[in-house]
């Protein structure tokens, strides 16, 4: 290595020798061009492979700082083997001015780069220990100070190392080293955490070729060579872009100034590349690309509104016959083909073989007139209506009503009929029955949202707008936002109505209730702590109650849910159980359970609607939960009472019929 000095308006060469098995000369030295002879020497006898004109000190003059790498040339234990690496500290005269440093073995490799940490310069070195006996931590990283001691000595563990490739990101003062091992990792070091971030690629024999902003866009980027190609990265390690080259290639970066791309050239044996990174040419395409796109949103809400009358028609009828409506209940389409029949709907009419789907009202209720006409005067007035209802059968007779609603669309389109018979034969309609009337009649104006597959689509087309034409991104952004909200918001409402219609029957059978609570409660034990406190106060004897386990266990999550949500992180849950008789059923004996909060209570106004499916205060809540619940509760044969006052808290008091064996 030799470097052209002046001194005094007289040109001296500095310069090393090192021959590999000779032991002499091996030194730095100045020679003067115009005397020309030697008049400054350090020699020993370990290697002297590079230096550094570097003012380690600080004190305003640059030091000599030569670098000699393990050969293995040399007795072993000499004074200066050359079985260790060196670091030499000289002055202009190439005299000491710290004791040297050894480091490492033979067989190793060096790199080394001035840096500054915290205001202090540094000298960093990356030593990479060659031989079996290093596979465990073979790179490590140095750090000299300013009065010529290692301040940090760090190992590394990294596999598959075949040579050491280092590259800062900013030559005059770097912060970070990018590293390549000619294996298919590529590693990032910050100097001033000591830490080394690594990544695998799908490339061998990766090599830096340079840390620069390639695409101008005021950040570096890294230029890497593989066996057969170029690849350039950002500094998160993310693949930019990649092109392959036919064979080994001389790589080089030549920059044009300022604001202008830097071209990337490649040359071989018979070929030469020449590369620059630049925006994607298919931006002058986005008119067009645009108009395909609006095209093709225009087809995917075609197919989003037959989607919808599906959905209007499943969620009328789901929502109607929900809490098991003694009723019979058929859904017509606008044609008069039959969409769908309840069970209610064939016990009454007495029909033993099985209603074809999409078969015909006239056909399939032939033997009954009355219903075939009232049917078919509805259809062609459109327009809902009812009317007295006798039919005699076998071995009964209904005295009722038969009545139509339509299902219209907010555009006054009529997409379904909801015929209806009552039998006032048996007890009067409950008030259940009544509530989900008006249900059904207000969803059938309110549900108008597609379904996944729609969603998947709309957000696939957002991507590709986004990924291939993101000028146009920001004129669709508000528009796809506000449909895969309304998108999402159905989807929610599907998921917990379809949760409801899969509650069955229950299979009742005596089951421990405290044990019920106790694994219930060991789903909420997380929101629990000082501020958020649940109390027990139960009956003492045995509580066996008729349930279903899985059904009872849901209806409890969900009161305990609503009184977590109701405290907002701070109060009180007091769950207690008490037996009882109930003197108004033949002394039946009965489990009390109340579950009491301290929240903020309920309103007045919202105690008569709390039960209503999908009536919720609650921001994103789908107001199905307690719905859920009180069909639990009324199907195991038991009641349910809202008692609250505006900030008093509420409480949800529920009875059960007790079992207990005959003695």
């Amino acid at each position: 290595k030799a470097r052209l000095i002046s001194r005094n308006n007289r040109k001296f060469l500095l310069f090393t020798l090192h021959p590999g098995r000779a032991s002499r000369p091996r030194g730095v030295y100045i020679y003067d061009l115009e005397k020309k002879t030697i008049v400054k020497r350090f020699e020993n006898q370990s290697t002297k492979e590079k230096f550094l004109f570097f003012d380690l000190t600080g004190d305003g003059h640059k030091e000599i700082i030569v670098l000699g790498k393990a050969n293995g040339n040399g007795p072993r234990h000499a004074p200066f083997t050359d079985y260790k690496n060196w670091v030499f500290f000289l002055d202009r005269n190439l005299k000491e001015i710290f004791p040297p440093l050894s480091f490492g073995a033979y067989p190793s490799s060096i790199k080394a780069l001035p840096v500054d940490i915290n205001g202090r310069p540094h000298l960093l070195i990356a030593l990479y220990r060659l031989g079996k006996e290093f596979t465990q931590k073979p790179l490590g990283i140095f750090l000299v100070d300013g009065e010529g001691h290692f301040a940090r000595r760090h190992y590394f563990n990294i596999k598959g190392i075949k040579t050491l490739n280092m590259a800062p990101d900013n030559v005059d003062n770097p912060r970070q080293l990018y590293f390549t091992f000619s294996n298919s990792q590529l590693g990032r070091y910050d100097i001033s955490s000591n830490t080394l971030t690594l990544i695998n690629t799908d490339s061998n024999n990766l090599q830096i070729i340079s840390v620069h902003d390639l695409d101008m866009d005021g950040t570096n980027e890294l230029l890497l060579e593989s066996d057969n190609s170029l690849q350039v990265f950002d500094q998160d390690f993310n693949l930019l872009a990649k092109t392959d080259i036919p064979g080994q290639a001389y790589t080089s970066i030549r920059l044009q100034g300022p604001n202008v791309p830097p071209e990337i050239g490649a040359s071989g044996i018979n070929f030469f590349y020449r590369y620059r990174i630049q925006k994607n040419l298919l931006v002058p395409m986005l008119p067009a690309l645009f108009a395909g796109l609006v095209l093709l949103l225009s087809l995917i809400f075609i197919f989003t509104g037959r989607l919808i009358n599906r959905t209007y028609i499943y969620f009328s009828y789901f929502v109607y016959s929900i809490k098991q409506t003694p009723n019979g209940v058929l859904i017509l389409r606008p044609g008069g083909r039959i969409f769908h029949i309840n069970n209610r709907f064939r016990y009454l009419l007495n029909l033993d073989e099985p209603v074809v789907k999409n078969g015909v009202y006239h056909k399939v209720f032939a033997p009954y007139p009355d219903i075939v006409q009232f049917i078919g005067e509805t259809l062609q007035n459109k327009q809902a209506g009812q009317k007295e209802l006798f039919i005699r059968l076998e071995n009964t007779e209904i005295h009722g009503q038969i009545s139509a609603l339509p299902f219209n669309t907010r555009f006054g389109r009529t997409i379904a009929w909801l015929i209806e018979v009552q039998d006032f034969s048996e007890p009067v309609l409950s008030d259940r029955h009544k509530t989900w009337s008006h249900t059904v009649r207000k969803m059938a104006h309110d549900i108008k949202t597609p379904l996944g597959s729609v969603l998947l689509n709309i957000e696939r087309i957002q991507q590709k707008i986004e990924d291939t034409l993101p000028a146009a991104a920001g004129i669709t952004a508000n528009d796809f936002t506000m449909t895969l909200s309304e998108i999402r918001r159905i989807q929610e409402m599907t998921r917990q109505f379809l949760k409801f219609t899969k509650i069955d029957a229950p299979d009742l059978q005596p089951a421990p209730f405290h044990k019920i609570l106790e694994d219930t409660l060991q789903m909420f034990e997380a929101y629990f702590n000082e501020e958020l406190r649940v109390e027990l106060n139960l009956e003492r004897e045995a509580c066996t109650v008729l349930a279903d386990r899985q059904q009872l266990k849901m209806a409890l999550q969900i009161f305990i849910e609503n009184s977590i949500d109701a405290l907002k992180g701070k109060g009180k849950i007091l769950i207690s159980t008490v037996l009882a008789q109930n003197l108004e059923k033949n002394f039946r004996n009965e489990l009390e359970i109340e579950i009491a909060d301290n929240g903020p209570g309920i309103t007045p106004e919202n105690q008569g609607q709390i039960f209503e499916p999908f009536f919720t205060t609650k921001k994103e809540g789908t107001g199905m939960g307690l719905a859920i619940a009180r069909k639990i509760i009324y199907d195991h044969h038991g009641t349910l009472e809202l008692i609250s006052r505006e900030n008093y808290g509420a409480v949800f008091r529920i009875t059960l019929p007790a079992y207990r064996r005959n003695r």
